[in-house]
């Protein structure tokens, strides 16, 4: 009888924790507001996003992440209905992690900003800081701008949450 009724309740709670974790979406946005609805504005829906900036195409790539990073552009997120009370809030402020690498590397880069609201966790990191990271790994015959392609992996207590590419690309528009 004892297998019996464990062989009913594993599924079952299976089925819970699937259906908790479905609930659970990711979206890359161009801002996060706090405007107690929608934090992602607006939401990226394609893999791909372009950011314009009016600056000269015959400057470094090392000058045009720093002239980009002071305008203060952001690729942001949000991971929304990922907690339901306060303590597991408490759990994910203190064990959630979001990092991104570039595909040409391995190394790892936090976001700069991370916050928690109701159910959902968002922040942001400046396109500038992304563009100067992405530029520090690569060769410095072959330094570029765009397109850069993102890997972004969410950990909770070092267990991987899920990963998700972004590719951004840069476009410069200056009329001289």
């Amino acid at each position: 009888m004892k297998k019996f009724i464990i062989l009913i309740f594993i599924p079952i709670i299976l089925l819970v924790n699937c259906q908790e974790k479905s609930k659970r979406q990711f979206i890359f946005c161009k801002e996060n507001q706090n405007n107690g609805k929608d934090l992602c504005i607006p939401p990226i829906l394609k893999k791909k996003v372009t950011y314009i900036f009016d600056l000269d195409k015959k400057l470094t790539p090392n000058t045009i992440a720093s002239k980009v990073y002071f305008l203060g552009d952001t690729l942001s997120f949000e991971y929304k209905n990922v907690y339901d009370n306060e303590i597991q809030q408490l759990e994910w402020k203190n064990n959630f992690k979001i990092k991104y690498n570039f595909t040409e590397s391995k190394k790892l880069f936090k976001f700069e900003r991370i916050d928690f609201h109701k159910k959902s966790v968002t922040g942001f990191s400046l396109i500038g800081t992304i563009l100067e990271n992405y530029i520090s790994t690569q060769e410095e015959s072959k330094k570029s701008i765009s397109p850069i392609i993102m890997q972004v992996n969410m950990y909770l207590d070092n267990r991987k949450l899920g990963h998700r590419t972004i590719i951004i690309y840069i476009d410069l528009k200056h009329d001289d």
